[in-house]
């Protein structure tokens, strides 16, 4: 059973899907021309669009650098780290009262003038925070997340 010192959560996406950024232009000429129906073309743009939006703070370099920017003048470093389902979370407490968890996530809100796209991008940015030590089960059934005892 992982010890949760800071955050437990479930995973979902790997880091470097959350880092690739906008589609190319070219994407749907590239996926027809590979033989792939029109139908699905359609589908892989339309979820390529949605994930470089949703996950913008980490998906387009400029806002990627302001992220950085905010974790380091708050004495940490950061790196994209793979994205969480936001449905089962354990949070110690105490990691998030010392951590100053609130101005972490109030600046991660002002990055940029459209916030987040939700609970999950929130988490999913804000645990890159080099300090941040997120426990990732690969599902709520399979492994059982719990906190360090009290001293």
């Amino acid at each position: 059973m992982p010890l949760v010192t800071g955050i437990g959560c479930i995973a979902a996406l790997p880091a470097k899907c959350l880092e690739m950024g906008p589609p190319p232009p070219n994407l749907q000429a590239h996926l027809v021309s590979g033989g792939v129906p029109g139908r699905e073309v359609q589908k892989v743009v339309k979820m390529a669009r949605e994930r470089a939006d949703e996950y913008r703070l980490v998906a387009d370099p400029d806002h990627r650098a302001a992220v950085v920017a905010a974790a380091r003048r708050l004495g940490f470093g950061y790196a994209v780290r793979n994205g969480t389902n936001s449905g089962v979370v354990v949070y110690n407490n105490r990691f998030l009262r010392d951590s100053d968890w609130a101005g972490w996530l109030h600046a991660l809100i002002n990055v940029t003038s459209r916030g987040f796209y939700g609970d999950q991008t929130a988490l999913s940015v804000a645990l890159g925070r080099s300090d941040v030590d997120a426990r990732r089960a690969a599902s709520a059934e399979k492994e059982r997340l719990r906190f360090d005892a009290p001293p």
